[in-house]
């Protein structure tokens, strides 16, 4: 909240000094005096109502309930602290993971000291929790750095193999990573707890900026797309009134797999990179009259 505040003084200022641009009495003057006051005025609109939401980022922060809410919310869901002994072995640890560049660690050399370690310390404590209570575990974070996902050519395909194989080697269980914005779709479709679907945009909108900045967003689109073809496209064959039944069988199986295929893969944070064309070839086969009843796909 205080970057936001910080994103409000930075915007404004921007705004003034194109403001005093315009002004420049040593230049021809670019607007009327008439455009001049309108945009004068406009600016003071626009600080006026930057101040009201700086001062409610301000209160926000002051505002206790939320600081209990949240406390009630993590009481007894805090794991133990590791002892002065335990914690100088992980931070050798994290040392020589990243000298042999292991994940997760390695990304974090530009971070002070204090937190370079960060990563690799989570990472840790989930593999002991999971031990300990023989427990799988569902892992929410919004980190896309390469030492926790496989990434090529701008594609995420999902968490790093390496990190699946240590942590079902140490453990005996399973981990799935979900991005926050995974982890509220499948809450929600699985009816574990209602979420507004303003949250879930919102949680989107913050999601795919970060995520375009970090390999681009064709693969985010084209991933739910592909997802909701297949059911559109099962659905339809489902209903239709086609005379053929053979073929019309096959096309809503098919679609039916790829809807449970591109679901499990999302649900591991992967994708498949050409399934778009797959679907695209199945409903090129429902339009087609051509479709003979020992056709495959």
């Amino acid at each position: 909240m205080q970057g936001q505040k910080k994103n409000y003084d930075e915007a404004f200022g921007h705004l003034k000094t194109f403001q005093s641009k315009l002004r420049e009495k040593r230049s021809h003057p670019f607007l009327s005096d008439k455009l001049n006051n309108r945009l004068t005025n406009l600016i003071g609109e626009i600080e006026s109502e930057f101040n009201k939401k700086k001062k409610n980022f301000d209160k926000i922060l002051l505002e206790t309930s939320i600081k209990d809410k949240l406390a009630v919310l993590l009481d007894g869901k805090v794991g133990p602290e590791y002892s002065t002994e335990e914690f100088e072995e992980i931070l050798k640890e994290g040392e020589r993971r990243f000298k042999n560049k292991i994940p997760p660690r390695y990304k974090d050399s530009e971070k002070s000291n204090d937190d370079q370690y960060g990563d690799y310390i989570v990472w840790k404590e989930t593999l002991d929790y999971a031990k300990e209570k023989s427990k799988s575990i569902i892992f929410v974070s919004s980190d896309r750095k390469d030492d926790w996902y496989l990434k090529s050519n701008g594609l995420c395909y999902g968490p790093l193999p390496a990190l699946i194989k240590e942590f079902n080697e140490f453990t005996g269980q399973t981990i799935y990573l979900y991005s926050l914005e995974q982890f509220l779709f499948h809450v929600k479709e699985k009816k574990i707890l209602e979420i507004s679907h303003e949250s879930l945009e919102e949680v989107k909108e913050i999601a795919n900026a970060a995520r375009e900045s970090d390999f681009g967003a064709s693969y985010f689109t084209s991933h739910s797309g592909i997802l909701e073809s297949a059911r559109k496209l099962s659905d339809s064959c489902q209903s239709s009134s086609y005379g053929i039944t053979s073929p019309l069988d096959a096309v809503t199986g098919t679609a039916r797999k790829i809807a449970s295929i591109t679901e499990s893969v999302d649900r591991l944070g992967q994708i498949v990179p050409n399934m778009s064309s797959t679907s695209s070839t199945l409903q090129d086969l429902l339009k087609s009259n051509s479709t003979k009843p020992n056709d495959t796909i």
